[in-house]
C-alpha cells in the first residue's frame, strides 16, 4: 500500500520513495480521476515494473475515510422496504450517482430543493438532499449522464416524506466507477 498523489504517483507514507504510475489505456481516465479525488489516501495497485515506473492494470482503494460513530451501513433496499425503521437515523449508503433525476427513476417534481440528486443501488432509488454530489477532490455534475458511472457513499440522516425516502447528506465520498473494485469488494 502506498499513498496516492495526483501526479500520478505512489509514495511511501513518509514520502521518501515514490514511483510513477502508468495506467493501461483502458483505465487511464478513471484512474486519473480517482487519483485526484483520493490524494493522500492509501491505494493498492497491480502491475509490473517498466523501467522507473509501474505499468498498472488494476487498483483498489485502501482504508475507508472516517465516518460518524453512530452511522449504520444500510443497503438502499432496506431503506425502500422499511423506511420508517431508519427515519431520523444516520446511515451510510453506497450506490450509483444518477444526477438530477436524469433517468426519471423518481417521481417528477418530488425533489425537496433544486439541488437534490438521485442515488441508486440496483432497482432502488433515493433522493439526496442538503449537499451536492461533491467532496474532497471531486465534483460531479447533476446534469451529466456521463458522471452517472460514478459510485458514491453518502452519510446522512433519513427522512420520509409522502412515501419517498430522502437522505439529508452530511458527507459524500467518491468510491469509484461502476464495475471497479474497492476495498469493500475485496475478499477477506
Amino acid at each position: 500500500m502506498f499513498v496516492v498523489h495526483p501526479s500520478p504517483r505512489l509514495c511511501t507514507a513518509d514520502g521518501n520513495h515514490c514511483l510513477h504510475l502508468e495506467p493501461v489505456p483502458e483505465m487511464s481516465r478513471d484512474f486519473l480521476f480517482q487519483a485526484e479525488s483520493r490524494a493522500g489516501d492509501l491505494m493498492e495497485v497491480t502491475g509490473a515494473f517498466q523501467g522507473t515506473q509501474i505499468l498498472m492494470w488494476s487498483f483498489m482503494a485502501g482504508q475507508a475515510p472516517p465516518r460518524a460513530a453512530d452511522a449504520k451501513d444500510v443497503p438502499l433496499e432496506w431503506l425502500i422496504h422499511d423506511p420508517h425503521r431508519f427515519a431520523g437515523r444516520t446511515i451510510l449508503a453506497r450506490g450509483s450517482f444518477r444526477g438530477r433525476n436524469l433517468f426519471a427513476e423518481m417521481p417528477a417534481e418530488s425533489a425537496l430543493t433544486a439541488e437534490d440528486w438521485v442515488r441508486a443501488d440496483g432497482p432502488f432509488f433515493v433522493w439526496i438532499t442538503g449537499k451536492g454530489p461533491r467532496g474532497r477532490g471531486f465534483a460531479l455534475d447533476p446534469q451529466s449522464r456521463a458522471d452517472a458511472v460514478q459510485r458514491l457513499e453518502v452519510e446522512g440522516r433519513v427522512d420520509v416524506k409522502n412515501g419517498l425516502v430522502y437522505v439529508r447528506a452530511k458527507d459524500v465520498r467518491l468510491i469509484g466507477r461502476a464495475g471497479a473494485r474497492t476495498a469493500e469488494d475485496a475478499p477477506p
